[in-house]
């Protein structure tokens, strides 16, 4: 690692010197023309800076926007489920481990029956996430 700041400040003279070039050969006209030139294009960067940094500030305000509005759809989602995420992920729980126990046959009927009584209180089975598993489990069930 010091050896590479020690490179840089080494060559640090030279890239600079090429950048500028030797102005000890420069007519006082030709010093102001590239004074002008290199002010215009320090204007030119600043004016590319601020018009950058107005992006990201709106680009940020449209982020904090669609967080805004994916909250609110998360809340309305929750609602008329008629449940909270928690509540969500509790009959989630529920539901798979009857799931597994009626596709294992390693429930009775009358006892997956029970559970499915005591599950399908309430929207949550009508989610997408769990409308058609559902319908197939109680099929299966009632197949036994």
């Amino acid at each position: 690692m010091k050896t590479i700041i020690a490179l840089i400040l080494i060559f640090l003279p030279f890239f600079v010197y090429a950048q500028t070039g030797d102005c000890s050969n420069m007519t006082k006209d030709q010093l102001n023309a590239k004074k002008s030139e290199l002010t215009a294009q320090k204007n030119s960067l600043q004016s590319d800076y601020d018009k950058l940094n107005n992006e990201v500030k709106e680009l940020v305000n449209a982020s904090r926007l669609s967080d805004a509005m994916i909250q609110k759809a998360e809340e309305d989602f929750y609602f008329f489920a008629g449940a909270t995420k928690q509540q969500i992920a509790l009959w989630r729980s529920e539901f798979e481990s009857l799931e597994k126990a009626v596709r294992s046959n390693s429930i009775s009927k009358e006892d997956a029956d029970k559970k499915f009584t005591s599950l399908s209180t309430g929207k949550i089975k009508c989610l997408p996430e769990f409308w058609e598993r559902w319908n197939a489990v109680v099929k299966m069930n009632e197949e036994k």
